[in-house]
């Protein structure tokens, strides 16, 4: 397979293929966690109604499977916002104080548009049934009760989406692919469609053919991963795959650049130009 293309020896696509596993992933994880949401739910309404024919006190049917229903449906269509905010603010250890009052406004959002959906759906819902439903005067007091119950279900969907990312991270370590981002998710990258690696904060951009992708890593620690696949530290922000170099050239203030097989170019530091040179075969002229 050729440098950083996508190119397979059949003629397909290789992102193609890609795209379309990432679909159904999304697709199955969107039915585990609907049905996760449903057991829940489920159990909760089945628990408040044998509480109403025990004790004689609690919603009807209809009302109970109705509301139960809007309220499992809003959470599950909120989880996309979730996940989105959660990559905004990883659980980590570095600047914690940011990232605790970054959840607590993310839970204040995730009650807030949870009680306002609810109620809109709600109305919908009763209207179609020939049904009024009251919205009561107190929201603002209906609403920090909600928050009440709504921060848990936010806590308990941050550590389950924190969980799988993990879980997924460490299988495509053990796979030697990367989980990069994608602006609908993320991706498993193999090594070999990369062409370099730039560093971006606390995240790198791997290019990879036409595409760049983020990938929350720092570039030390996947140099150090991808060291026996081929790929060179060439800059104190630049890795690049060996198998991807067709040229040198100079750069500016009289340094060089690599150039690459897509034409980008890559910085080469006077202090890492001879170990690169070795590693790519260039003899002196040449560089």
């Amino acid at each position: 397979q050729p440098c950083g293309t996508n190119d397979r020896q059949d003629g397909t696509d290789l992102s193609e293929d890609s795209d379309k596993r990432a679909i159904l992933r999304r697709i199955g994880e969107a039915a585990t966690l609907a049905a996760i949401i449903g057991l829940f739910w489920t159990l909760d309404t089945l628990s408040r109604r044998n509480v109403r024919l025990v004790e004689g006190v609690g919603l009807d049917d209809f009302r109970l499977v109705a509301e139960q229903a809007t309220s499992a449906f809003t959470v599950w269509i909120l989880i996309p916002a979730v996940a989105w905010w959660l990559t905004r603010f990883p659980i980590s250890p570095r600047q914690i104080g940011s990232k605790v009052a970054g959840h607590i406004l993310g839970s204040a959002l995730f009650a807030t548009a949870h009680y306002f959906i609810m109620i809109g759906l709600r109305h919908v819902i009763y209207t179609m049934f020939g049904r009024s439903y009251t919205f009561s005067d107190l929201w603002l007091h209906n609403l920090v009760v909600e928050y009440q119950k709504d921060v848990k279900i936010y806590v308990a969907v941050i550590a389950i989406i924190t969980v799988y990312r993990r879980f997924r991270h460490h299988r495509a370590w053990g796979a030697n692919r990367l989980v990069v981002q994608t602006g609908t998710g993320e991706r498993l990258l193999d090594p070999t469609e990369i062409e370099c690696v730039e560093a971006a904060r606390n995240y790198v951009s791997v290019f990879a053919g036409d595409r760049e992708y983020l990938l929350r890593e720092t570039l030390a620690k996947l140099e150090s991963r991808l060291a026996d696949r081929g790929f060179l530290r060439t800059h104190r922000s630049y890795l690049v795959n060996r198998d991807c170099v067709t040229g040198v050239e100079a750069g500016n203030g009289g340094g060089q650049d690599l150039v690459l097989i897509s034409g980008r170019k890559v910085p080469l530091s006077r202090s890492r130009r001879k170990p690169v040179r070795r590693a790519l075969g260039l003899d002196q002229e040449q560089v």
